[in-house]
């Protein structure tokens, strides 16, 4: 059996504690990171009213993300694929380096994004 090096973490979606991330969304940042000691993050991201387009953009802090869409769905433009549209259930693992655009989204629109280690950046490609 794997040992881990924290305890049991155990986050559930409350919309009572979202914040503002970007214009259109609210986020809901776990303490994933706090008891992970920084290894791993997880948030949650949820729409709220109308959502922009999120230019084109690469993640370079990061060695893993997992987003996992938990209701509504989304569409994403990724450098070598296209549009693709995720909906409820979708998993996605992305390598951080591959550029993609946040296209748009239901009003319903829920996502978990877990990265390692924690936090994840956003960074523009000209």
């Amino acid at each position: 059996m794997t040992e881990l090096n924290f305890p049991l973490v155990i986050t559930h979606l409350d919309q009572d504690k979202a914040g503002d991330v970007y214009e259109g969304f609210a986020s809901q940042e776990t303490d994933a990171a706090t008891i992970s000691a920084g290894q791993y993050g997880i948030h949650y991201l949820s729409a709220k009213g109308s959502i922009p387009e999120i230019s084109e953009h690469i993640h370079t802090n990061i060695t893993e993300q997992i987003s996992v869409i938990l209701d509504g769905w989304c569409e994403l433009e990724y450098e070598g694929v296209g549009l693709v549209r995720l909906e409820r259930g979708s998993t996605v693992i992305a390598p951080p380096d591959i550029r993609h655009t946040f296209v748009r989204c239901s009003n319903d629109f829920v996502v978990m994004e877990m990265s390692s280690p924690a936090g994840i950046n956003v960074v523009p490609v000209e």
